[in-house]
């Protein structure tokens, strides 16, 4: 997947970043988004999702780390071809919109 303009959520800036979310167990998803927004980055989060209609519906926390903001908390929604949110941190708000590159 890849983002316009990726927020602080994705290390800010341009960047490219790949997701791979896949259901387990317990509607709990795991999606890792890697990139590089001037510096390369890396980050494996979990998240809380549901089926609905053609879309699963997301929401969750992530520590990013103190460099890229800390903790995050985040709602969105991915279908076949996007995977869009909004964020709020301590430091910012904001939103995201992913699109499949291959």
């Amino acid at each position: 997947m890849s983002t316009q303009n990726a927020p602080a959520l994705l290390g800010g800036g341009r960047a490219k970043s790949e997701s791979v979310p896949y259901f387990p167990l317990n509607g709990v998803w795991e999606a890792t988004f890697e990139g590089d927004c001037g510096r390369p980055y890396k980050y494996s989060i979990k998240m809380e999702g549901r089926q609905s209609g053609n879309a699963v519906l997301f929401k969750g926390t992530a520590d990013l780390g103190q460099a890229d903001g800390g903790v995050y908390d985040w709602i969105g929604r991915a279908n076949n071809t996007d995977f869009i949110g909004f964020y709020t941190n301590a430091f910012s708000t904001g939103f995201f919109n992913l699109k499949r590159t291959n």
